[in-house]
C-alpha cells in the first residue's frame, strides 16, 4: 500500500493512531465506493475533521508547505472550516498540541482558533496567525 510505501521507502515515522486513521479512512472509501452507505452530518464532519486534520499537519510537518502561515491568508478555507466545523476544530487543535513542537509550555490558548499556541510575550497564535489580547496587556506589540 501506498503508506508502506512512505514508512519503507521514504522513511517517513507515521504513528500507529495516524496508520489506524489512514486504514479507516481507507475503509470508509471502499465502504462509499462499494457499497448503500449513509451517514449523518455529524459523523460526515467528524470523519472531515480527522483527515483533514491529518492531511495539514502532514503537509506542514513532512513536505514543508505551510497551509498555516503566509499560504493562508490568501484563502480563508481553513478559518471557515474552523469557525464552521466543531469538529474539524477540535481534531485540528488536538493534533496540533500533540505534535513535538506543538502546545509548548509557557503558550497561552488562542481566543480564535482555542489552541495552546499562542507566544506569551507577543501575542500572536502560531497555528491560526490571529494576535491575542494578553493578561495584563492591552496593547499588541509590533
Amino acid at each position: 500500500s501506498a503508506l508502506n510505501r512512505l514508512i519503507k521507502i521514504g522513511g517517513l515515522t507515521i504513528s500507529n493512531e495516524d496508520c489506524a486513521l489512514i486504514q479507516s479512512l481507507r475503509d470508509t472509501r471502499n465502504a462509499i465506493e462499494h457499497y448503500s452507505w449513509s451517514t449523518t452530518q455529524s459523523e460526515a464532519e467528524m470523519i472531515v475533521g480527522q483527515a483533514l486534520g491529518l492531511a495539514l499537519h502532514f503537509a506542514k510537518d513532512e513536505l514543508q508547505h505551510d497551509f498555516f502561515g503566509y499560504q493562508r491568508r490568501k484563502d480563508d478555507t481553513l478559518d471557515v472550516l474552523l469557525e464552521k466545523s466543531p469538529e474539524f476544530a477540535k481534531a485540528f487543535r488536538e493534533r496540533y498540541e500533540q505534535r513535538p513542537s506543538g502546545g509548548l509550555q509557557g503558550s497561552l490558548e488562542c481566543d480564535y482558533c482555542h489552541t495552546l499556541a499562542v507566544d506569551s510575550s507577543t501575542g500572536a497564535c502560531e497555528l491560526c496567525g490571529h494576535w491575542n489580547s494578553l493578561p495584563g496587556r492591552d496593547d499588541i506589540p509590533f
